[in-house]
């Protein structure tokens, strides 16, 4: 069970369908799974072999997805570098992966080559971008490709065999490696395909960064699967994505977090562009504001939005709310995929009735194998055999799941219990709130004051003393924010989720 596989099998079925589109260039499944096995031969001529980490530190390219199954089709191992992190934490992790080989772009030229004289274990290092360019005793990646074979390299893989150290998200601190298989990732993309309904004639775009693991787990891999057509952007440009759906018929869209969609309909003119070929959009992250989703309807009338909850300890992978089920389920993020079983524990892992609020704890084919050399760690988070997400959810009486907090951002405020998220709905649905966090801080008198930081829309005149009457009249005594802070923009990971610990550093004196 090799997840090259599915590109192989595509490059015979499919042969002249297109499989990858990027910034003008088009490939077919036979051309891109030539590139994919040219670099595979290239990697194996070069010393590589099956169970290697090659490090890969590219943007958003059609080279990152080549990159990505030369790797599992030799059966070695892909560390995606996360280029949002501080260099400090890229060399750590570096380092921690035991990456032998790096592969790298035009942007992260300087960036990497800064850091070679420290990472004494990678031998070899492979350029992505103007040959010209290329520093001095590294390997150009085209010229690769011009020397080698386009022959299937014939490595076998194993279901069970390591193929992604994936860095967790980094909002607690230096990230972790979640070790997936071979069998997480075909599994985390069956689990798309029954729950989210992607088609073989879809045509994809994604603006996410491809490093991440949504991106590649339960977007790129089931399209892959199914022989669909997929287009890249090198990042989220609202005026591109829009013309790229017109342009190209794109059927359906991986858009996370769903708030960025307000800057879609920003764009002047934007009903210029026909969007009505979009059936699928796909998001997900911790709030999903029911007046998105009102909006996203009004300006797609065509999409039928999926809405997930995942974990990279899974998969990525969790569970979905349907478009069929969000009226009547508001505020829930759906039923869980197929091949997880789920239960919803207190702080000594028994099962709590239905309705009661507690940890999520998940089990299935897509779970991680561990935290690569940390196996304290992994055995907290894989107590008999379990995956604890750390995050605190509640079940209704027909498992319809509702996220409630992260298990570390519940504030304790006179002895009553404050989920974050409660107090961020309510302030959603204020009409002049575009963006909100609530953290809480210390407070002599109540241990921690709840504190709400608010991103306005532009047309917003709201006073602190608004925002909290507004509270009062819609929340609990104790949930009403003690302070308010009006901001510009939050500050957010790759995947769209607020950095609570960079607020926490910023307003905690």
């Amino acid at each position: 069970m090799n997840i090259g596989n599915l590109l192989t099998r595509n490059a015979f079925d499919n042969a002249i369908k297109e499989a990858v589109i990027f910034e003008g260039k088009r490939f077919t499944y036979k051309e891109f799974n030539d590139r994919v096995n040219l670099f595979a031969n290239a990697l194996l001529d070069m010393g590589c072999k099956k169970g290697d980490v090659i490090a890969n530190w590219l943007g958003n390219c059609n080279e990152f997805m080549e990159v990505y199954y030369a790797i599992a089709k030799i059966g070695a191992i892909m560390f995606p570098v996360n280029p949002m992190l501080a260099a400090k934490d890229i060399l750590y992790l570096l380092r921690w992966s035991d990456s032998r080989l790096l592969t790298f772009g035009e942007t992260y030229r300087e960036q990497a080559m800064s850091l070679r004289s420290q990472l004494a274990e990678i031998k070899k290092y492979i350029y992505i971008g103007d040959k010209s360019q290329t520093p001095s005793g590294v390997f150009h990646y085209d010229s690769l490709l011009d020397q080698s074979k386009s022959r299937e390299p014939g490595i076998e893989a194993f279901e069970d065999d390591n193929l992604l150290f994936l860095p967790t998200g980094g909002t607690t601190g230096v990230p972790k490696l979640v070790v997936l298989t071979h069998k997480t990732a075909i599994w985390a993309a069956v689990d798309m395909m029954i729950d989210v309904g992607y088609r073989a004639d879809d045509i994809a775009l994604n603006s996410m960064p491809l490093f991440h693991g949504a991106c590649l787990g339960i977007w790129f891999n089931p399209h892959m699967y199914l022989g669909a057509t997929q287009v890249i952007m090198r990042g989220f440009n609202p005026d591109e994505y829009l013309k790229l759906i017109d342009q190209e018929k794109v059927t359906s869209l991986f858009f996370m977090p769903p708030v960025l969609h307000s800057r879609l309909i920003q764009v002047p003119s934007y009903e210029r562009f026909d969007v009505s070929s979009v059936r699928i959009l796909y998001t997900a992250g911790a709030a999903f504001p029911e007046k998105i989703r009102k909006q996203i309807e009004l300006h797609m009338t065509n999409a039928q939005i999926h809405y997930i909850y995942g974990l990279s300890e899974v998969g990525p992978n969790g569970s979905v709310l349907k478009p069929k089920d969000a009226e009547k389920r508001v505020g829930s993020c759906g039923r869980m995929v197929a091949s997880l079983e789920w239960k919803i524990v207190d702080d000594q892992d028994h099962e709590l009735p239905l309705g009661q609020t507690g940890e999520l704890i998940l089990r299935g084919p897509s779970m991680m194998k561990e935290y690569y050399k940390r196996p304290d760690e992994t055995m907290a988070a894989m107590k008999n055999g379990w995956v604890h997400t750390g995050d605190l959810l509640r079940a209704d009486s027909e498992g319809w799941l509702y996220f409630v907090d992260r298990k570390k951002d519940m504030i304790k405020s006179g002895g009553e219990n404050v989920y974050a998220k409660v107090v961020e709905d309510c302030l959603y649905s204020h009409p002049d709130v575009a963006d909100v966090a609530v953290i809480g801080i210390p407070d002599e008198k109540w241990g921690e004051a709840v504190k709400a930081i608010i991103v306005l829309r532009k047309e917003g005149t709201v006073t602190e003393e608004d925002i909290i009457n507004f509270c009062k009249k819609n929340l609990a005594r104790f949930e009403v924010p003690k302070s308010i802070e009006f901001v510009n923009d939050l500050p957010r990971n790759p995947s769209g989720k607020v950095l609570k610990p960079e607020l926490r550093k910023m307003y905690v004196k």
